[in-house]
């Protein structure tokens, strides 16, 4: 029998985290349209206002 080395897992393969995470949660669809209207009216992306109003 050979010793087949493909496939399967391997050291530092696969995508490299870029340091920013995915967030899902539930919420009340009225806070969603708010965080979505505040959004907007600053011309940021969700995320970015976010962490804008949260002072990070």
């Amino acid at each position: 029998m050979t010793n087949n080395t493909w496939g399967g897992r391997r050291p530092n393969s696969g995508r490299k985290k870029v340091g920013n995470a995915v967030l899902y949660c539930r919420m009340p669809q009225e806070a969603v349209d708010e965080i979505k209207a505040s959004a907007k009216k600053e011309n940021l992306a969700v995320g970015d206002n976010l962490i804008k109003q949260l002072g990070l």
